[in-house]
């Protein structure tokens, strides 16, 4: 009683000011969240036009915790996300061609919400370039499946997280990517077999630099602003994206959780370029897991500096390609696959073999027909697959990622396994 009495006397002696801050301090903490939307988004020239799946995902801001982002087409409730980061690959292909209005609701802790809508026009999905699947008929390729259905994805990455989750990330989803892409979205399986969409784990509305937020330029009669080459890897005690934009430049990203949805933030802490190019990809020494390198294009590489953001000292060049550059270590051996153009008319893996990280590489090989600029990874059950994504006429598909299981020979060179069923362990 005495207690209650005390705190009687405080609150009706506590000068009017105090009192004003505690209301406005219980106001700001039940006000309502700040929400934008970050994909779709308007395009120079273009407007409110999105073309097959595509992310429906938006940025909240709260001074209290998020319980839920409910998000609407044409008022139906679709998605509920109760997750950074707040979103959905929203599935356009089968929808009519015409104009939708697109909700998102966000409601924090205390109940208060905020709603924002936007109208878009839905287009026919992209037609991609013929793919007879000759190099499935002439027994070059087995007859695989895309991983992932109604998506369009090239430079298709995946890793193996701590938590035993694999996630797959690459160029796309669904818009052109040769003239714009909403940023990076991310993909994870428990058995490589049924994938589930985590969300856009970068973009250019939330996460990108002034500049690249702005940065939209004429390729040849369109604007162009677009991710490129997103690879996604665990290393180093976390998880790290290399991206490229187009003549701007590469750069490197770490999440700030640990977590592979992000959020994600430049390595180096500023916007620095990690290198002047595309396609870059990092790897660790197979002895000292603490020492990181980065490779890129047609094979150039790197080492990186012990925080793992630079590049520090110079180049070894192999040249071994013409892009696409991946480094990876199996059975004793570091493997370097490249993209390579080949006669015969085939965008295939050309891999070959070193001793170190660094070199030489010899015995080059075509190891993956048809599956130029790919990555490779182990299983859980020690088992090496290559990513797939299908970007010439031979290939049985353009632009849908894919997994094969790999074998090795004697000599080490790789081919494909018999089997492509996903093993047990």
């Amino acid at each position: 009683m005495f207690r209650l009495v005390v705190i009687f006397l405080w609150v009706m002696l506590m000068p009017s000011n105090h009192l004003a801050c505690a209301k406005r301090h219980h106001q700001r903490a039940c006000s309502a969240p700040v929400v934008s939307l970050i994909s779709p988004y308007k395009i120079p020239d273009v407007g409110w036009t999105v073309h097959g799946s595509i992310a429906f995902a938006v940025d909240v801001h709260d001074f209290v915790s998020i319980s839920k982002v409910d998000f609407y087409v044409n008022g139906e409730l679709i998605f509920s996300d109760r997750d950074y980061p707040w979103g959905l690959l929203w599935k356009t292909r089968e929808l009519e061609p015409t104009s939708y209005t697109l909700k998102a609701v966000a409601t924090n802790s205390c109940g208060a919400y905020t709603a924002i809508s936007q109208t878009v026009n839905v287009a026919a999905p992209l037609t991609k370039a013929s793919a007879e699947g000759t190099v499935v008929t002439s027994g070059l390729l087995p007859d695989i499946q895309p991983a992932i259905e109604d998506i369009n994805l090239r430079d298709t990455s995946v890793t193996v997280g701590p938590d035993n989750v694999y996630y797959l990330s690459g160029t796309g989803a669904d818009n052109d990517a040769w003239h714009h892409n909403e940023g990076i979205n991310l993909w994870k399986s428990d058995d490589l077999k049924t994938w589930t969409y985590v969300g856009l784990i970068w973009s250019f509305e939330r996460d990108g630099y002034d500049d690249e937020k702005t940065w939209w330029y004429y390729k040849e009669t369109q604007r162009f602003r677009a991710v490129w080459a997103p690879e996604i890897q665990y290393l180093h005690g976390s998880f790290y994206i290399t991206y490229s934009l187009q003549w701007k430049g590469s750069k490197l990203l770490v999440s700030t959780t640990g977590l592979p949805q992000g959020p994600y933030a430049l390595a180096a802490g500023e916007e620095v370029n990690l290198f002047n190019n595309i396609d870059g990809s990092l790897f660790a020494d197979d002895k000292n897991s603490k020492i990181g390198y980065l490779c890129y294009e047609s094979g150039t590489i790197f080492e990186l500096n012990s925080s793992w953001n630079a590049t520090t000292g110079s180049p070894t060049r192999i040249n071994a390609g013409d892009e696409g550059c991946f480094v990876f270590h199996w059975r004793a051996k570091y493997y370097m696959s490249v993209a390579l153009f080949m006669s015969n008319g085939r965008y295939s893996s050309w891999v070959g073999l070193s001793d170190g990280p660094t070199g030489p590489f010899t015995s080059f090989h075509e190891a993956l027909p048809c599956g130029g600029h790919n990555s490779y990874f182990i299983d859980k059950c020690g088992n090496l697959w290559g990513t797939f994504f299908g970007n010439d006429v031979q290939a049985p598909w353009r632009e849908k990622p894919a997994i094969v299981r790999m074998a090795t020979n004697a000599n080490g060179t790789l081919y494909l396994h018999k089997n492509q069923a996903v093993p047990t362990c």
